[in-house]
């Protein structure tokens, strides 16, 4: 749902994210949970910087960086070093080129001292609903209490959802409709303000469907028909 064989290149800029992550302190003592995502965050060339900001302002989160695992043995020593400082665990999609890998892998970390956890990813999931007449309560409530929801911070601004904070590359690359959620702004909004966003509906929610389409990983290039449910 972050459609990235669709998105531009470009990186994450990194004062950015330490502004970002200065406010989040200020506005929240108790997130529980950060996840380091792209696109690939191994692509990045300071990517161990992110993991440095996060855990400065958030001590005892869970701070995990989400990577599909082939670039992961071309890191240096530099990289294990800070994922240890940091207490970050890897979160390993295991799709199915990377899983002749993950004993590799496996061992690696282990011999790193830096935890992994494997998260099977065989499958895809479709959603995209074109007519975008689904019930945006349903959809939500569905999403709200599934593994699927998961807020993202991005540029200043913090999105309900991938779906909606992306969602100006599908219309790009579909020319098809999809609101682009506006997000709420860190440095003008109170902890109270996001919170209360974060558990309302969007206009996205309509072009969501709560039982999604499963289809098998495969090779080549994906095609817009792999999102629409």
């Amino acid at each position: 749902m972050h459609f990235a064989p669709m998105a531009d290149r470009w990186f994450a800029d990194l004062d950015r994210i330490a502004a970002d992550f200065v406010r989040l302190k200020e506005l929240f003592r108790n997130i529980r949970e950060i996840r380091v995502m792209g696109g690939e965050p191994l692509l990045h060339p300071d990517c161990v910087a992110f993991l440095r900001i996060v855990r400065a302002a958030f001590p005892n989160c869970r701070l995990a960086l989400v990577t599909n695992g082939l670039l992961l043995a071309k890191q240096s020593a530099s990289f294990w070093d800070v994922c240890r400082e940091t207490h970050a665990l890897i979160s390993l999609s295991v799709y199915p080129p990377v899983k002749p890998q993950v004993q590799a892998l496996a061992d690696l970390c282990r011999e790193e001292g830096v935890p992994l956890e494997c998260v099977e990813s065989g499958t895809f999931i479709a959603r995209y609903v074109p007519e975008g007449n689904v019930d945006v309560r349903k959809s939500f409530r569905h999403c709200r209490g599934s593994w699927f929801f998961c807020p993202i911070l991005r540029e200043g601004r913090v999105y309900r959802c991938a779906m909606g904070c992306y969602a100006d590359y599908w219309k790009r690359a579909a020319n098809a409709e999809l609101p682009v959620e506006e997000g709420i702004e860190l440095d003008s909004a109170t902890g109270p303000e996001i919170l209360d966003y974060l558990m309302r509906p969007m206009s996205t929610c309509a072009y969501c469907a709560p039982a999604a389409r499963e289809f098998a990983w495969r090779n080549g290039a994906p095609k817009l028909e792999d999102w629409v449910k």
